[in-house]
């Protein structure tokens, strides 16, 4: 059990619980990983790292495109990043791979496998979640790599009206 007196702040302790996890360890061999993670969580409000504080959230490896979520176990949420993400977070363009984590991450915040909406409202949400940790233009980016996409066009263009509403910054 970790003495949470030692910690200053609710983000640094997320931080230290986080990367000390059993399935996290792996995270900390990868360098421009491990920096990249400290980009998103500092990106995250009070109010999101108390949604996470007394929560397990992991990250594991697996074959498949980009990433996805999956329903809570218990207490554990579990993000599966697959090898084009890690790429990607591994480049020059490293922000779009925080975006796309950051909009997993929103799945888990808006606990989407505690209520009924449609795919597409749940992925209109987590994208503004993004958009709230500072990766909204990231999100757009990503969208844009999908041109022929139907669905990315009008996830584009829902963020774009939602972040214009919202007053949020691109």
């Amino acid at each position: 059990m970790v003495d949470i007196t030692k910690y200053s702040d609710n983000k640094t302790l997320f931080k230290k619980l986080f990367f000390e996890h059993e399935l996290n360890t792996w995270i900390l061999r990868p360098s421009n990983l491990l920096t990249s993670l400290h980009i998103l969580f500092d990106s995250m409000d009070d109010e999101v790292i108390s949604f996470f504080s007394g929560k397990e959230l992991a990250m594991v490896t697996c074959q498949g495109l980009w990433a996805a979520t999956v329903h809570p176990q218990k207490n554990l949420f579990l993000i599966i990043v697959f090898p084009n993400l890690l790429d990607l977070i591994n480049s020059t363009n490293y922000r779009l791979g925080l975006a796309v984590l950051a909009h997993e991450m929103g799945h888990i915040f808006m606990e989407h496998s505690k209520r009924d909406l449609s795919p597409m409202e749940e992925q209109f949400e987590a994208d503004l979640f993004a958009a709230r940790l500072g990766f909204g233009k990231e999100i757009l980016n990503f969208l844009s790599l999908y041109p022929n996409s139907t669905e990315c066009k009008i996830r584009k263009e829902n963020l774009i009206k939602e972040v214009k509403e919202r007053r949020l910054i691109l």
